[in-house]
């Protein structure tokens, strides 16, 4: 019986999987979508002493978010 490897792997005639099934998949392009997309802003704070804040619109404080 051959000495065991480092990594612990049998020889391929006992082992017929790719050694690249071991490692897992790489990620399809749908699942990296998330993490590339930015988040939106947030929104701006709102401040009790300044109720006019309320009346802007988000379109005017945010002009590049499509609605």
């Amino acid at each position: 019986m051959p000495p065991a490897t480092p990594f612990n792997i049998a020889p391929y005639s006992e082992n017929p999987i790719p050694h690249y099934s071991i490692s897992p998949p790489p990620s399809p392009v749908e699942n990296l979508i998330p993490t590339i997309t930015p988040a939106p802003p947030p929104p701006p704070p709102t401040n009790p002493s300044d109720p006019h804040l309320d009346d802007i619109p988000l379109s005017q404080l945010h002009p590049k978010i499509p609605r």
